[in-house]
């Protein structure tokens, strides 16, 4: 594997990524599914974004080793590829399909982040009568549950603030 690993990812990815961890982590799981970013997005630091040569080297990678795309959807509706490590790749591309044509996976997940969330959750920053101690306070409970650029993406507020809380 470590072969496969210097001729795929060696010189693609962040030397200190535990590569072999991802294997590990993967193999431990009960479920042979794996929606891929996010698997990704666990071995690499918290604010780094996966590029896509990177992610094309990871994908390249997972195809050498025996593992395959059973993504039900089409490339271009959205970033989230399914990955399976099963010998019977094709019963999980069937149950993800059905799942997928029935409503229940969707090309665009819906997370915490949703518009009506953040809109809330800016108004009640904008009204706060504690000033801007009030404010860190507030930002301090969620700062540990969001990175800092979606928060700063989705209530407007700088980065020393967010380091402050």
């Amino acid at each position: 594997m470590t072969n496969i690993y210097n001729y795929h990812l060696k010189r693609r990815i962040l030397a200190n990524i535990n590569w072999y961890q991802f294997f590990c982590n993967w193999l431990e799981q009960p479920n042979t599914i794996i929606e891929l970013r996010s698997a990704l997005q666990l071995i690499y630091p918290i604010e780094y974004e996966i590029g896509e040569q990177k992610f094309r080297a990871w994908k390249a990678m997972l195809k050498n080793v025996g593992c395959f795309d059973i993504t039900p959807y089409e490339k271009d509706q959205s970033k989230f590829e399914f990955w399976s490590r099963s010998i019977t790749p094709d019963s999980d591309r069937s149950s993800l399909s059905t799942l997928y044509d029935l409503g229940f996976v969707t090309s665009a997940p819906l997370y915490p982040s949703t518009n009506a969330f953040w809109n809330s959750f800016h108004n009640s920053l904008e009204i706060n009568k504690c000033g801007i101690d009030g404010r860190r306070r507030v930002l301090s409970i969620i700062a540990n549950d969001f990175n800092y650029e979606i928060i700063k993406e989705n209530l407007g507020v700088l980065n020393d603030l967010i380091r402050a809380a």
